[in-house]
């Protein structure tokens, strides 16, 4: 059993080989305000699913935008210097979950550096995050901010964040009670209720220190701690996608990031509950595979 330092130790090398791992895979969506700049809407990722290459974010981050009326559309970021793409195609929309998969008419053009998470990285069961490390990597809006389609005209910083899912008590099975409450002794659970069938939770607080490391600035460490604590600090991490590392059951030396899953897309936050919430894949490859299966039958 690890110590609590071996623990630490651990989770800051996971984060960030995953980190390296994940970034690839990050857009941000912009809402292009004319033929040479635009603003930050929020994240999205670059994703295979149903044997379609497309990209996913939150539902609401689209129709927000949308919804302004200021936009001449809305384009997506491709990492480093590359100018953002706007390419022809079709954007499908789940309400009810809260997700949208854009789907390009032709090939979008990634650049090298950049890649599509692939299809048989997708979780398909919602409970293997109860046992497992989660991950996400998102834009927070204050670290977010586009000023120009061509050169350096991308300001942004992604958010690199671990934590456990936030249970509730019917998520801990009666026969693992006992362990649970001697290991996480008077456990703050969430209202059984709080969460929709297709959501879960997952711890959003922590001391920036861990993030920054401890020779940051404290006005760095302050505008690090808006993000975790101001109801709005989370704007902007809509769309971004949730993994669970995998390293239940495996000894450190046996992990590594390609044992990653994607298991959801963040869609909402709770700032007095400190909590992110997602929808899960399993959710998600539900309403996307059988949205695309009638548009073919089609």
């Amino acid at each position: 059993m690890m110590t609590n330092e071996e623990r630490e130790a651990f989770v800051r090398l996971a984060v960030e080989r995953m980190s390296e791992h994940v970034f690839p895979c990050l857009t941000q969506v912009i809402g292009a305000v004319d033929q040479q700049t635009g603003d930050f809407r929020g994240t999205g990722f670059f994703c295979e699913i149903g044997g379609r290459r497309g990209i996913v974010t939150a539902a609401h981050v689209i129709t927000e935008a949308i919804k302004t009326d200021e936009y001449l559309g809305i384009v997506f970021s491709r990492g480093g210097e590359n100018a953002p793409e706007a390419v022809e195609g079709e954007i499908h929309l789940f309400k009810d979950s809260d997700l949208a998969f854009y789907v390009p008419a032709r090939p979008f053009p990634l650049p090298p550096s950049n890649r599509f998470w692939r299809s048989e990285d997708i979780e398909r069961d919602p409970n293997s995050i109860l046992r497992d490390y989660l991950f996400i990597q998102g834009f927070p809006q204050r670290f977010s901010r586009f000023t120009a389609f061509e050169g350096r005209g991308l300001i942004s910083e992604a958010l690199s964040y671990g934590a456990m899912v936030r249970y509730r008590e019917r998520d801990v099975p009666d026969f693992e009670r006992r362990e649970f409450d001697r290991d996480l002794p008077g456990y703050d659970f969430l209202p059984d209720d709080f969460l929709q069938p297709h959501e879960f939770a997952m711890r959003f607080e922590c001391d920036p220190s861990f993030i920054l490391g401890e020779n940051s600035t404290e006005t760095r460490k302050a505008d690090w701690m808006e993000v975790f604590e101001r109801s709005a600090g989370a704007h902007g991490l809509s769309g971004s996608p949730v993994f669970r590392i995998g390293a239940s059951g495996r000894k450190v030396g046996e992990w590594s990031p390609e044992l990653s899953r994607l298991i959801g897309v963040v869609t909402k936050w709770d700032t007095e509950q400190k909590i992110l919430i997602a929808t899960s894949t399993a959710k998600m490859l539900e309403e996307v595979e059988a949205h695309l299966s009638r548009s073919t039958d089609e």
